[in-house]
């Protein structure tokens, strides 16, 4: 059973760790690296917002993490997952749960070399909105 719960400070260490693994980065926008002590201040700050992050959890356990950045009427989604987490649908599934519970239009952007992911994105109902050299955009609607 796959769940999305609030993340709370108790969690920065772990979404940490599944943010900033060395392929993990290597997928991301920004593949700059960021020591705990930044992270930690950043998550502190995003546990104020009122853009949702929440925790992924596979029977109550710790799996990884999505959250959504709003602007305007629209959502960019980002998700992290544990290593052990990837390739069972458990990513497909908590984007699954994020869209829904956002009430926004999802704007999700992908390395053009993370297959993977794209596929991902597609099973979820993202369509096609643009694509660059580096990047894949995707959108999903309300």
């Amino acid at each position: 059973m796959i769940t999305l719960r609030a993340a709370r400070f108790v969690d920065c260490l772990d979404v940490y760790r599944w943010n900033f693994a060395p392929d993990v980065r290597a997928q991301s926008t920004t593949q700059l690296a960021v020591s705990l002590c930044d992270h930690s201040k950043w998550f502190s700050r995003r546990l104020r917002s009122t853009d949702p992050i929440w925790i992924v959890q596979e029977n109550f356990h710790p799996t990884g993490v999505v959250r959504l950045d709003r602007t305007g009427d629209t959502a960019r989604i980002s998700i992290s997952l544990a290593p052990e987490a990837r390739g069972r649908n458990i990513g497909r599934k908590a984007i699954e749960l994020a869209c829904r519970a956002s009430g926004y239009a999802v704007i999700a952007e992908v390395a053009v070399t993370n297959t993977a992911s794209q596929k991902c994105f597609e099973a979820c109902g993202f369509t096609l909105a643009d694509r660059s050299a580096d990047r894949v955009t995707y959108r999903w609607s309300v």
